[in-house]
């Protein structure tokens, strides 16, 4: 039986910061097939103007996604405590836009960058916050927390470049599961307070990270990396729209990959298609949101009583998949299908996730609430 593991770029900070384990990567020199399936032409390994803020485009338009996050106990089996999310929000925001090296390089790799030049990149950034988190003993005990929060940044290139990683920010403030069997409240939960900072020289062969300990400074240290950029690899903090790059976004995709996670370093997981369907009334709702944004053309047909059913967007489904302490936990995500190649109408945009917590102690739910903006804008002529 194939083993998974649970890893989401935002939520393992408040699930299971310190549950990161995985197959230590090989070195045999892959480069993977990537596509940009959040442009039209999905074909297309370069950047598009109009989705690059300084571009000076006047089509410009990033993308900015909301999920609502609920909390699903109902398939909870821990017989020795409970835990609680209450007022679940999830942000994305992902554009292009020109590097700031003054900001986001490391002094020991400024000689990296100087022949690069004026560099364009993506920018991804996630915002994960809760309202509060409610630990309950089986005896009736228990202890909230407000102010749990998960916000990651990433800078990295294009397809053309196979989305290398140039500069990320992990900043975390929660209260996750700590184990299945607590001998008290307080061992039920960790707090977490701290910051990864992940350096990379240009080429992408070394990475420094700085962990910044807010609760106990003696804590803190700086971490420096040997990466085999050869290989193609990703940071964990851009893993949703890596995801989103696989060329074949199928339910039959079958791909392993390698992700720098900054508390680990270099760890392989597997992206695995399935046909796992959305929930029937979330699928509703995302679908009604995504014609909104002319993401999505609903078609209408009769049924054999005669009433009017409005089709709904096709999906795909990705799970993360890997080895380690957390064996069968991980996570799925939902993307609109990639219906054409060269008329992407619904750009792969990210429509939902299942977030298993560990410790059999439920599950997080994210369904797209809103599209603030997006890639899509309607013209043919610069996309």
């Amino acid at each position: 039986m194939k083993k998974r593991l649970f890893l989401i770029p935002a939520t393992i900070a408040i699930c299971c910061i310190v549950g990161l384990a995985g197959c230590s990567s090989s070195s045999t020199a892959v480069k993977l097939a990537l596509d940009s399936n959040w442009y039209r032409y999905t074909r297309s390994k370069g950047f598009q103007d109009y989705f690059v803020e300084d571009s000076g485009s006047k089509y410009y338009s990033g993308e900015e996604l909301e999920f609502d996050v609920s909390f699903d106990d109902s398939a909870a089996s821990n017989p020795y405590y409970s835990v609680d999310y209450q007022g679940g929000h999830y942000k994305t925001t992902f554009h292009g836009t020109t590097f700031d090296t003054s900001a986001y390089v490391l002094s020991d790799y400024a000689e990296s960058y100087s022949e690069a030049g004026s560099i364009t990149a993506y920018y991804y950034k996630t915002e994960l916050t809760f309202d509060s988190v409610t630990f309950t003993m089986a005896s009736g005990e228990t202890k909230s927390f407000d102010g749990d929060k998960a916000i990651t940044e990433c800078y990295f290139l294009s397809c053309d470049d196979y989305l290398r990683p140039l500069y990320s920010r992990q900043e975390i403030v929660s209260h996750s599961p700590a184990a299945y069997e607590p001998e008290s409240i307080d061992d039920a939960y960790m707090n977490v307070d701290c910051t990864y900072t992940t350096y990379y020289t240009y080429d992408g062969y070394n990475a420094t990270v700085k962990y910044v300990d807010n609760l106990d400074s003696s804590n803190s240290d700086s971490t420096e990396y040997d990466i085999d950029a050869d290989d193609t690899f990703f940071d964990n903090s851009c893993m949703e729209i890596s995801i989103r790059a696989m060329s074949d976004l199928s339910d039959s995709l079958s791909q392993s990959v390698s992700l720098f996670v900054p508390k680990a370093g270099m760890l392989t997981y597997y992206y695995i298609g399935e046909d796992t369907a959305m929930d029937d009334e979330d699928l509703a709702s995302v679908s009604s949101l995504l014609a909104e944004q002319d993401l999505f053309r609903p078609t209408t047909t009769k049924d054999n009583d005669g009433n009017t059913v409005t089709s709904t967007v096709g999906t795909v489904a990705v799970s993360v998949e890997g080895t380690g302490n957390l064996a069968s936990i991980y996570q799925t995500y939902w993307f609109a299908e990639i219906e054409s190649r060269t008329n992407n109408l619904g750009r792969a945009t990210m429509l939902g996730i299942s977030s298993p917590l560990s410790y059999s102690l439920g599950t997080l739910k994210y369904t797209l609430s809103s599209i603030n903006s997006t890639l899509w804008d309607g013209i043919t002529t610069e996309d």
